[in-house]
């Protein structure tokens, strides 16, 4: 074989080789003059690229060279969704508040979103009593109402209840007196110790008198509180 002819199978195993990196890449829609196992049969017999992992099972159940087409799934929408939107439309910063899905490491015990809670129990409402949405919504709302009050007096009482038994609200809703959740009393009290980190680092570098007032902040009252 000429050098010619070698430089142009080198370019042609080259340009096979980049194409079957892109084939993973390559959009649904767009076909190619070649399958991927194809590509990798030829660059694996001439000794380009060590066989794939694939490619065994892929010599047992090949792809079906026609391309497959099916029509669009509908998608799938539960009962509740209208619910949890209507939600986060008339709370927009409970989209901000952490989601814990695991109440318990140990045992794996799963706990759903207070969102997805507050419109499970609408449904459950509206199904029981009979009830549109907008009735339903004023029941759970008194509910949350109620358990987010209950939380609050037990820890303005020093006997917090278990967080585990939350149905409506947040965790650490209520539980906090000054703060609308735990996650907002943990932010503030960062805001506290950083302020003070400040003003030891301006002292230690001389920049303020030892017997000048601290300048650290109050913990902020946020919402909720």
């Amino acid at each position: 074989m000429s050098s010619r002819a070698s430089s142009s199978r080198a370019r042609a195993l080259a340009r096979d080789a980049l194409a079957l990196t892109l084939d993973m890449f390559r959009g649904a829609r767009r076909r190619a003059n070649k399958s991927a196992l194809d590509r990798a049969r030829e660059l694996v017999a001439a000794g380009v690229v060590d066989e794939p992992a694939w490619m065994r099972a892929a010599r047992v159940a090949a792809p079906s060279p026609r391309p497959f087409r099916a029509r669009k799934p509908a998608p799938i929408a539960l009962e509740t969704d209208h619910l949890i939107r209507g939600y986060y439309k008339r709370e927009p910063a409970a989209a901000f508040d952490a989601i814990d899905c695991v109440a318990d490491a140990s045992s794996g015990e799963s706990r759903a979103h207070h969102a997805q809670k507050f419109a499970i129990r609408q449904l459950e409402v509206m199904r029981a009593k009979k009830m549109n949405e907008r009735e339903a919504l004023r029941v759970v709302e008194a509910e949350r109402d109620a358990e987010r009050d209950a939380y609050a007096r037990a820890a303005r009482e020093g006997r917090p209840l278990d967080e585990r038994a939350r149905a409506l609200t947040a965790p650490g809703e209520g539980s906090d007196v000054e703060f609308g959740s735990e996650i907002e009393r943990i932010q503030a009290t960062e805001e506290v110790e950083w302020s003070a980190r400040v003003e030891a680092a301006l002292r230690a570098a001389g920049a303020r008198d030892e017997d000048a007032a601290p300048t650290a902040r109050a913990p902020r009252r946020r919402r909720g509180a």
